[in-house]
């Protein structure tokens, strides 16, 4: 029996921005969710007879190891890093719009080690913004390898388009 379009199993790499952040630690989760409202009639109680749909979402996360600080920032919204000094700087943010700063992230499977080069492979999400969510380990013990962990969260491109594959 043949392999899916996906492949059956493996890592991968990711590049976002253009920028290749290469392969993560661990698992990369690809969700893809629809989100619909019920409709109800007093006469089938609460019983829906209809449902409509009301947003689809998608929100990769991935957990990302030895990371160089260019390219760590590229992840953290809003942080500048100098290439004089090598230092990243990060400011407290609230408020205003993340669209404009949201990119394409492309998720490709590593074949022999390397990202596979088949683009009919690859996830392309149009339009997304990195959330950060890092708990950075400072141990020796097994697992505490420093590990970067962070969310992807799309918006639908100019066309309605939020992700693609097979092209």
């Amino acid at each position: 029996m043949a392999a899916g379009v996906l492949d059956d199993l493996g890592p991968c790499s990711l590049t976002y921005n253009s920028v290749d952040i290469g392969a993560p630690f661990g698992n990369v989760l690809f969700n893809f969710s629809d989100e619909n409202r019920s409709i109800h009639e007093a006469k089938h109680g609460t019983t829906p007879v209809d449902a409509v749909r009301v947003g689809r979402a998608v929100v990769v996360e991935a957990e990302l190891t030895r990371l160089q600080i260019a390219t760590l920032g590229t992840l953290v919204p809003g942080a500048s890093v100098s290439s004089a000094t090598g230092k990243m700087t990060v400011r407290s943010q609230v408020g205003g719009s993340l669209y404009a700063s949201a990119y394409e992230l492309i998720i490709k499977p590593l074949e022999n080690g390397v990202a596979s080069a088949t683009a009919t492979k690859w996830i392309h999400v149009k339009k997304c913004i990195p959330r950060p969510d890092f708990s950075i380990v400072y141990g020796n013990e097994e697992g505490d390898q420093r590990r970067f962990k962070v969310f992807f969260d799309a918006f639908p491109d100019a066309t309605n388009i939020l992700w693609t594959i097979g092209y």
